[in-house]
């Protein structure tokens, strides 16, 4: 499938995006490949949500485990929302909920040979660590 991306300076770029469904260990997670994004400048690929890292033969995996929180499109942040948004520990999403609904999304991302490759889901359970190990087995 074809999938476009826009920087803030309202350039896109277009590329080809594989995604499939990965299951481990009873949990079904999705894998989604694409060749990386070059529109972007570094300051927009900038994530504020922490990560944890690790080096599988050479290259960066980098886990998130982020708090979504799924609201009403006339929902109103609350002034804490907005500084937990800032700061890295919420995302909210205007996406399709008729009521408040909060989820933990859990991914691991890396780059190699000009693909960015992401696994990830919502409510998983896993840690970084079996999310690394899942990861290493797709690393080359």
């Amino acid at each position: 499938m074809d999938t476009t991306a826009q920087n803030d300076m309202g350039e896109t770029e277009k590329v080809s995006e594989v995604d499939a469904t990965y299951t481990k260990d009873g949990a079904e997670l999705n894998l989604s490949a694409h060749k990386s994004y070059t529109v972007f400048t570094e300051d927009e690929m900038e994530n504020p949500v922490p990560a944890t890292t690790a080096e599988v033969n050479g290259v960066t995996l980098t886990y998130r485990d982020a708090h979504y929180r799924f609201v009403p499109d006339d929902y109103e942040k609350s002034d804490e929302e907005k500084q937990q948004e800032k700061n890295g520990e919420l995302v909210i999403s205007y996406y399709g909920s008729d009521e408040v609904e909060d989820k933990m999304f859990q991914s691991v991302l890396w780059e190699q040979d000009g693909v960015t490759y992401l696994i990830s889901g919502f409510d998983t359970g896993l840690d970084a660590q079996t999310m690394f190990d899942m990861a290493a087995e797709l690393v080359k």
